[in-house]
């Protein structure tokens, strides 16, 4: 089955025949929700013929592409665009300031380069930020916030809502908000008519409508729900008492647990970025019942979906 790591220059002498879906995976910058995604996307027509090469090289060979031949002609691009024009240069540039390397020199000398006005809105995004200032010589500098933001991996919008965070005194929120709003699945169970009958989609439905409204206790927002969620779970408050935690227990109430501990680890691994000295230890009480600390939540959560308007759309 061809993926894209059969687009390498290897020889596998024993392969006889390549299946090639024409898809693969591809990390890209959402504007709309402003976060790299990893997404399924078509090849181009050289990475085709890349794969069709991985059989046939030192004796007979087939390959079956499933797809129609006018798409391969048509739908298919000629070659595949550089992975650096499909990530937002903002992110890309405050992580080479973090090794100390030189922005522009990088970028302007790379095999496709971006346009020179596309590296400028990078840049003018990081200064509005905070995350950069201009110097004398016509260069930029990390600040300190600049160095905190770069340490953590994230989208630039991810990172200003966790250095917010930080300065709020909601450290640990701003990271576990931060891996929430990464994890590309939904810990809740989701309702198929492929797999499930009609009343197993309406059980399913029930359950996760009414463990959502147990989460939310009236925030109404399903960020900060899902923050409670990580909560009671490491309290191991999440269902009623004489409840364990179990597979069949989290179905039941329409959730699953696989994401549950995958969500509370990638929260973990974000609070140990954001420099906690006791990642993944238990919150303190219910945050629902503090409405100054939910007021301060909902303000890091504006600042990504109202206060974060990309500049390059801007000056265009």
């Amino acid at each position: 089955i061809a993926t894209n790591i059969c687009e390498s220059s290897i020889t596998l002498p024993t392969v006889d025949a390549v299946i090639d879906l024409g898809t693969r995976k591809q990390v890209i910058f959402d504007q709309r929700l402003r976060k790299t995604r990893l997404l399924n996307r078509f090849i181009s027509r050289a990475s085709a013929i890349q794969r069709a090469g991985r059989t046939a090289r030192v004796r007979p060979g087939v390959v079956y592409r499933l797809y129609p031949k006018a798409l391969f002609e048509v739908g298919f691009d000629a070659y595949t665009e550089a992975e650096l024009l499909a990530l937002p240069l903002s992110m890309v540039a405050l992580r080479l300031m973090k090794q100390g390397l030189d922005v522009r020199d990088i970028m302007m000398n790379i095999m496709d380069p971006p346009e020179e006005i596309m590296v400028e809105f990078a840049f003018d995004e990081l200064i509005e930020s905070n995350f950069v200032v201009p110097t004398s010589d016509d260069k930029y500098e990390l600040t300190n916030l600049g160095k905190f933001a770069g340490a953590l991996g994230l989208d630039l919008p991810l990172s200003k809502m966790v250095s917010l965070a930080c300065l709020l005194g909601l450290r640990k929120e701003g990271a576990c908000l931060a891996a929430i709003m990464s994890m590309p699945v939904s810990p809740f169970r989701i309702a198929s008519p492929y797999v499930h009958s009609a009343d197993e989609m309406l059980s399913i439905l029930r359950a996760r409508t009414k463990m959502q409204s147990r989460l939310d206790a009236g925030l109404q927002s399903v960020p900060l729900a899902l923050l409670r969620l990580i909560a009671l779970f490491r309290q191991d408050s999440l269902f009623p008492s004489g409840q364990r935690m179990m597979k069949a227990t989290c179905s039941k109430h329409g959730l699953v647990l696989r994401r549950i501990k995958q969500l509370n680890q990638l929260s973990i691994d974000m609070e140990r970025r954001a420099g906690l000295n006791d990642p993944g230890a238990a919150f303190d009480g219910d945050f629902a019942v503090d409405q100054e600390m939910v007021s301060r939540l909902k303000f890091l959560l504006l600042m990504i979906w109202t206060a974060w308007e990309p500049i390059s759309k801007r000056g265009m």
